[in-house]
This record gives C-alpha cells, sequence and structure tokens, in this order.
C-alpha cells in the first residue's frame, strides 16, 4: 500500500506538472532525483511521527501501568482498611468497656469516699467527745485528788493491830465490809457474784475474800 501510494502520488504530481505548463506555459519536471527527494522527506516524516508515536505510546504504557499499579495498591489499602476496620470496632469495644470499667470504678470510688467521710466525721466526733470527757475526768480527777491524798494518808495511819482485829471479827460491822469490798475493787482482787443482801437493800459484800487474802497489812496498803 505504501508503494502504490507513493506511485500515486508522483503521477500526481507529474500531472500537476503538465498541467501547471498549459496553464501557464512554464515548465516544471519530475526527476527520478525528486522522486527520491520525496521519498527521504517520507521516511525523514515517517520517522519523526513514528517517534512521536512510539514516544506518546511509551508514556500511555507508562500511565497504564500507573493506573494498574495504583489500582492493586487501591486494592491492597481496600483489605487493609477492611481489617482496619475491624481491628477498629474490636479496640472502640474494648474502649468502651475500659470506659465503662472506670466509670463503674469511678463511682465505687465516690462512694467508698462519701463513706470513708463518713466514718472520718463520726470518728471526728467521738474523737471530740472522747477529748471533752476526757477534760471532764481531768478535771473531776483533780478535783478527788485531795481526797486520794487523804486517804492515803489515812491508809498509812492503819496498823496491824488494827489489822488483826478485824480479821478476828466473824461478822464485822457492814461499814467496814464495805469499805474491805472498795479495797479489794481498788487492787483488782476478785470479789463473789452480784447477790442481793438478805438483811439490808443493796449488793452482798465480799467478806470471804477479803478473809482470802489473809487481809495482812501488806496486802491492803498494796505493798
Amino acid at each position: 500500500q505504501v508503494v502504490f501510494a507513493m506511485g500515486y502520488i508522483h503521477d500526481g504530481v507529474a500531472e500537476a506538472c503538465t498541467n501547471y505548463f498549459e496553464r501557464f506555459r512554464r515548465s516544471t519536471h519530475v526527476t527520478p532525483k525528486s522522486y527520491l527527494s520525496f521519498i527521504g522527506n517520507y521516511k525523514e516524516i515517517y520517522s519523526e511521527k513514528s517517534n512521536q508515536i512510539n514516544e506518546l505510546a511509551n508514556r500511555m504504557n507508562t500511565g497504564l501501568d500507573k493506573l494498574n499499579e495504583a489500582s492493586e495498591s487501591v486494592a491492597t489499602l481496600s483489605q487493609e482498611l477492611v481489617t482496619k476496620e475491624k481491628e477498629l470496632e474490636i479496640s472502640s469495644a474494648k474502649a468502651e468497656k475500659v470506659l465503662a470499667d472506670v466509670t463503674v470504678q469511678a463511682e465505687s470510688a465516690e462512694v467508698a469516699k462519701k463513706e470513708v467521710q463518713k466514718i472520718k466525721d463520726k470518728a471526728q466526733a467521738i474523737f471530740d467527745s472522747i477529748s471533752v470527757d476526757k477534760a471532764l475526768a481531768e478535771e473531776k480527777l483533780e478535783a478527788a485528788r485531795p481526797a486520794l491524798e487523804e486517804a492515803e494518808k489515812a491508809l498509812q495511819t492503819i496498823k496491824p493491830a488494827d489489822i488483826a482485829t478485824v480479821r478476828k471479827l466473824q461478822k464485822p460491822p457492814h461499814l467496814i465490809m464495805r469499805i474491805m469490798d472498795c479495797v479489794l475493787l481498788l487492787f483488782r482482787r476478785s470479789i463473789e457474784s452480784v447477790e442481793m443482801d438478805p438483811d439490808r437493800p443493796c449488793v452482798k459484800p465480799s467478806w470471804s475474800h477479803s478473809l482470802k487474802v489473809g487481809l495482812s497489812l501488806d496486802v491492803v496498803m498494796g505493798r
């Protein structure tokens, strides 16, 4: 087809030269050299256009390769996105659970804080009350100290003969038995079980326990 086209074009040029001569009476010839020149020009143009087409084809192929790579990358990223979405759902669920647990713990801590504050306030109230009672007890103790000192002085006046006299009494006066009960309590000695005295409207004295300790002067004086 190219050979036919080249011959057809050459014949056309020769015919145009004839028409040109007939019209303008000027001769223009088509020689083998001009035909070779035409073929050379055609080859140059063909090579130039072929190079341009090849360059465009290379660019197009490069673009297609990039598109293919982009498609593959998009497919890979889509798969990774699906995986990441699943991981994100799991992480979101865990985060919500942790948040719920933290909320519950915070509420529990708040409740515990309030309870601790109540206990603290109660303990403070008890401490204040004890402080008041302690101050009152110390005040009463200081008020009773002179009487205690007098009692200690009076105790120093008791003689062994007085103790022996009391010891010989099978049924001493009620006041003496009461005093000995106080002595037993002061020195943390054991006493009888609480029982009403049949003779008086009060607790029965622990005289038998007083006799058991010997009623020695050393015991009475706490020596």
